[in-house]
């Protein structure tokens, strides 16, 4: 794999801009700068509230040498729809004339190149943002075999989720689902980096998680090689 030595810029939900702990985990050589957008709440008008502020920090990751703008949030970008997505990944084009994506572009591509078509899922989420996750990716293609969530409203709350009860919601999803194609484990700030893999050796599926794939996809998009290895089987293979 080549040097990596490129800048990773990434825009977080919260304002305070720390890099998220699967992205260490996957690539802890990789230099990450870091954009927060002052999300503290998870619902359709918290994320509008916010969203506007993705250009200005695409502008000023620029300015700190970033060589792309990732924005790192699953349903900051999914909760307006496609043709909504778009328009957060034009505004920070704009804005910075960087190489600009987000997370819920990736994951759908992602699952895409995988050849799933029918998931199951596991968010942080409440049923309201459930609901716009389940829309923007039926809108895509997709179809659901299950999807639970946690009912986490409060950003805070996301980071004392522990990767032990990721599992278990993940096989309550599984056990009452039929026919799935991928697990997804949806909301950027679960820490995912050992239970992911692990889940996907015990159900012998793709397990893709909002946080691993972003960290992923944003290392591509700066233009270094994101193959890594024991992460699964989507992260190790030439994209």
């Amino acid at each position: 794999m080549a040097a990596m030595t490129n800048s990773v810029g990434l825009i977080v939900p919260p304002l305070r801009a720390t890099v998220p702990p699967d992205a260490l985990a996957m690539y802890p050589s990789m230099r990450f700068e870091a954009e927060g957008l002052g999300l503290t709440e998870m619902s359709a008008e918290a994320y509008a509230a916010a969203i506007g502020r993705a250009g200005e920090c695409a502008a000023s990751l620029a300015t700190r040498g970033a060589r792309a703008a990732f924005l790192f949030g699953t349903s900051l970008s999914f909760f307006s729809g496609p043709s909504g997505n778009r328009q957060i990944v034009d505004a920070m084009s704009a804005a910075s004339g960087l190489p600009c994506q987000t997370l819920t572009g990736a994951l759908s591509a992602a699952l895409a190149s995988l050849g799933a078509r029918r998931l199951a899922a596991v968010t942080a989420y409440t049923d309201e943002v459930n609901a716009l996750f389940r829309a923007y990716f039926e809108a895509d293609g997709y179809e659901f075999a299950a999807l639970e969530g946690m009912g986490i409203a409060a950003l805070s709350a996301v980071e004392g989720v522990e990767e032990s009860d990721i599992a278990v919601l993940a096989e309550r999803a599984l056990a009452t689902s039929s026919g799935a194609d991928a697990l997804v484990i949806a909301c950027a700030g679960l820490r995912t980096a050992t239970v992911a893999p692990a889940l996907e050796k015990r159900y012998a599926m793709p397990v893709v998680s909002s946080a691993m794939i972003g960290a992923h996809a944003a290392v591509a998009l700066s233009g270094s090689d994101p193959r890594v290895e024991g992460f699964g089987r989507y992260f190790a293979r030439r994209t």
